[in-house]
Order: C-alpha cells, then structure tokens, then sequence
C-alpha cells in the first residue's frame, strides 16, 4: 500500500512488535450507523446504532531484493 494514499481508515506498521520480525496488534472497528425512513406519508428516525468488533491482526514484514541492477 503507498503510504502517500493512507486514508483515516488505515495504519502503515513502520516497526515491528517487540523487535520481531512481524507481531500480533490488536484492531477494533466502530461503526455508527444514522437510521433516517420516509414512508406512508411520514418520516421519521431513530437513536444512532454503533458496534464495535476487535480482533487480532498478525503483521508479518516481507524484503526483497532487486538484482536487476
């Protein structure tokens, strides 16, 4: 992933957990959802829903070699 392209939705890993070469990171994503109707005449909404998932990430950093000159 370019890093110049990150978005508020994503994380470039530049060092690896506790010095290994890739690690476990824990993400958690929250979701809100606005629930608006129109129907019958009316409209109408309702409190905002939000969840929240967490789960564990394993990161595993990859090189490579150019030889081509």
């Amino acid at each position: 992933m370019d890093p110049a392209a990150a978005s508020s939705c994503s994380h470039t890993y530049k060092a690896p957990s506790s010095g290994q070469p890739g690690g476990v990171y824990e993400v958690r994503a929250t979701v809100t959802w606005e629930i608006g109707w129109v129907g019958g005449g009316t409209s109408g909404s309702v409190d905002p829903v939000t969840t929240t998932a967490t789960v564990p990430l394993r990161v595993q950093r990859s090189s490579a070699l150019n030889g081509a000159g």
